[in-house]
């Protein structure tokens, strides 16, 4: 039979008794040794207490480590998990990118084939990898006001349509103007050197073409809340003094139109065709684009929910007016003027019904 397991109170109660039965033993003889025996005994049992507290604070504090350890541990693997994750994301998006630069390369080469609604049309491309989401389109470049091309009443017209005031409208006119052109001549209204440095700022005008249409922030003039009204309507990279009412987004087009005459926006002519907003616009305003410059957008919805999208500016022409003069400059097949990554949307909702989608045709698992 086992001997029963004592716990530590039982165990110290009978090593009490046990010592107080020893003292009565042994030292009944004299009063003194009596007493100094159950000293011995109060003593052994204080350490024998102490010792017990020693060990329980030190289970505990073990026990808080290994706590904060499981904790810190998980925090990582799901960090990991995460950089996984977006990794994966990131080259699932990379390869949208170029899946949309393989349609219009043979866009290209075929104008009227199956990829002229992905081209010009304005039609988004989706399907699935395994269980993650594709989304990839691409819009032209055609369809906004080129920073270096376009002539004074292009942007003036833009910014008045904008709801800018027209001295202010002027007075930014100018210095777009003067930001670009190669001399450092102020124009009436615009701004050089010495009217950067009266403002405050340490650089002055570029005095060269704009590179991208983020430098439209460095004019002077320009703030943060109007570059943000600009941006989805100017690019750096399409070539044309004016815009294609093809490729340009309704809103730019009612915009131009408000800008450039006195009669008040209506509502119902962003509902108009194209064709019936081109004619509203002046001659002057409108260009056809060489279907050649496009930024191109890929979105990917993991199977997790996690969200990523990225965004590059393409350009497949071998040959591209490179300033306002007609002289052209050989190209590669295609150049990425572009690529970055930006805040993820809802682009799923423009490819209709998602349990349709099909496996991706490039990228599925072999």
């Amino acid at each position: 039979m086992r001997p029963a397991i004592k716990l530590p109170e039982q165990a110290m109660a009978l090593a009490t008794v046990a010592c107080a039965h020893q003292c009565s033993d042994h030292d009944t003889a004299q009063a003194s040794a009596r007493f100094a025996c159950r000293a011995r005994c109060t003593r052994s049992q204080a350490e024998h207490g102490f010792v017990m507290v020693v060990v329980i604070a030190a289970i505990g504090l073990l026990a808080m480590a290994a706590s904060i350890f499981v904790n810190v541990t998980r925090t990582q693997v799901r960090a990991s998990a995460i950089a996984v994750e977006t990794a994966r994301a990131n080259a699932l998006a990379a390869a949208g990118i170029n899946l949309a630069v393989l349609k219009l390369l043979a866009f290209r080469s075929h104008a009227s084939g199956k990829h002229r609604n992905f081209a010009i049309g304005r039609q988004a491309f989706g399907c699935r990898l395994e269980g993650d989401l594709l989304v990839t389109e691409a819009r032209d470049e055609g369809g906004k006001i080129d920073l270096n091309f376009a002539g004074e009443r292009l942007l003036r017209a833009l910014l008045i349509g904008l709801d800018v005031e027209p001295a202010r409208a002027d007075a930014i006119v100018d210095a777009i103007l003067d930001y670009r052109d190669g001399d450092g001549i102020k124009r009436p209204k615009g701004a050089e050197e010495a009217e950067y440095r009266a403002a405050g700022r340490a650089q002055g005008p570029k005095n060269a073409p704009f590179a991208a249409m983020e430098e439209l922030g460095q004019v002077l003039g320009v703030d943060a809340a109007l570059l943000e009204k600009l941006t989805p309507f100017v690019t750096a990279h399409s070539g044309k003094e004016g815009v294609d009412p093809a490729a340009a987004p309704r809103r730019l087009i009612e915009i131009l139109r408000r800008g450039d005459t006195p009669t008040p926006a209506s509502e119902t002519s962003l509902d108009l065709q194209s064709a019936e907003l081109a004619a509203q616009l002046p001659p002057n305003f409108i260009t056809q684009s060489t279907r050649n410059t496009f930024t191109v957008r890929s979105d990917v919805v993991m199977a997790g929910g996690l969200r990523f999208a990225l965004e590059a500016i393409v350009d497949i022409s071998s040959l591209r007016p490179v300033g306002p003069a007609t002289s052209v400059q050989t190209r590669p097949v295609y150049h990425v003027w572009r690529w970055r990554r930006v805040p993820s949307g809802d682009q799923e909702a423009s490819i209709g019904s998602i349990d349709a989608v099909a496996q991706c045709e490039l990228l599925a698992p072999i």
